[in-house]
């Protein structure tokens, strides 16, 4: 039986959430700070794609994988905003808390996607 990366990319996505979330926080928490620019990670998914697996030559009449895929994680990026105010700093409370909303949906759809495999798991393997 082979293994199940489910699991271990649910985990993955969760952690990306976490520091997600903590970066909004971050975000809110100076909102009054004279400069500050607002942060946010790139998308999942994008970090996802940069990140393939590469694939095996198991047989000799296989394909060469292509290796010009560049391996890469989640970096935080200067987040677009909706306006800058006079003192320079670009925070949107507003944008900052549908982005919250969007993570706490995202970390909610993860964690039922999760508990469905798991249950479906169970009772595969309970017969």
């Amino acid at each position: 039986m082979s293994t199940v990366h489910l699991f271990a990319l649910a985990t993955r996505h969760n952690q990306y959430l976490g520091v997600r979330q903590t970066t909004i926080a971050g975000n809110i928490a100076n909102m009054n700070t004279p400069g500050f620019k607002a942060l946010d990670l790139e998308p999942f998914d994008a970090s996802l794609e940069s990140a393939r697996m590469q694939m095996a030559v198991s047989k000799p009449n296989h394909m060469v994988p292509d290796n010009s895929l560049a391996t890469g994680d989640a970096s935080v990026t200067d987040g677009t905003t909706w306006d800058t105010v006079h003192s320079g700093n670009s925070v949107s409370v507003e944008q900052e808390l549908l982005k919250a909303s969007e993570t706490k949906g995202a970390f909610t759809l993860n964690t039922t996607l999760v508990r469905s495999f798991h249950r479906m798991l169970m009772s595969a393997t309970k017969g």
